[in-house]
């Protein structure tokens, strides 16, 4: 498949950027009339027609969609995944359907907040080191690659050491700037 057709993929309307199966026919057969030059010229002008036809505030909306749909799962679309072929059928039932089920989608929705949270924490990190930048643009650089070509949460499970990590820094530095509040609060009364 040419690059064009993730990207192409990525402003599919009706799959909000996920995997579409129309798409990847569509391509299939796109291949097999013309060259690979031609395809992705051809998949070019789909990709204008798509953003065109969202117009400006379309294209503003349709993103903000996309990126909700992508960076929003607590779980990275694993029990989605699980759900295809489970290993224990019934295990898998108690843990996605009724109360559980929702006590599971609701824990990994917070616990994936509180990562987040953390990373805007992070982003007031006085020294940065090699590290944090490297971590932060990496966040950063997934974000906009996301906004651009085909997604799913489950892409972010690659990432997620390094927004457990940064997160945890952001975390201590609020402990910290908390602690030497405290600290010169008390030295203000003595």
């Amino acid at each position: 498949m040419p690059v064009t057709h993730w990207i192409v993929m990525g402003q599919n309307e009706n799959k909000f950027g996920k995997y579409s199966q129309d798409d990847v026919v569509w391509t299939k057969d796109l291949l097999t009339k013309y060259p690979r030059e031609a395809v992705t010229q051809i998949h070019y002008q789909e990709l204008k027609n798509r953003i065109s036809e969202k117009g400006f505030i379309g294209n503003i909306e349709y993103n903000i969609e996309k990126i909700g749909h992508t960076w929003t799962d607590g779980t990275c679309y694993s029990l989605n995944k699980l759900r295809r072929i489970p290993e224990h059928p019934e295990n898998y039932t108690q843990l996605t359907t009724q109360t559980l089920g929702h006590i599971v989608q609701g824990y990994a929705r917070v616990q994936h907040l509180m990562l987040l949270i953390g990373l805007l924490f992070s982003l007031r990190l006085k020294n940065k080191d090699s590290f944090s930048t490297f971590s932060m643009l990496s966040i950063i650089g997934f974000f906009l690659f996301f906004i651009m070509w085909e997604t799913r949460s489950r892409y972010l499970v690659s990432l997620t050491p390094l927004m457990i990590i940064l997160s945890c820094m952001g975390y201590l530095r609020v402990v910290k700037e908390r602690a030497i509040g405290l600290t010169s609060g008390r030295s203000v009364k003595s």
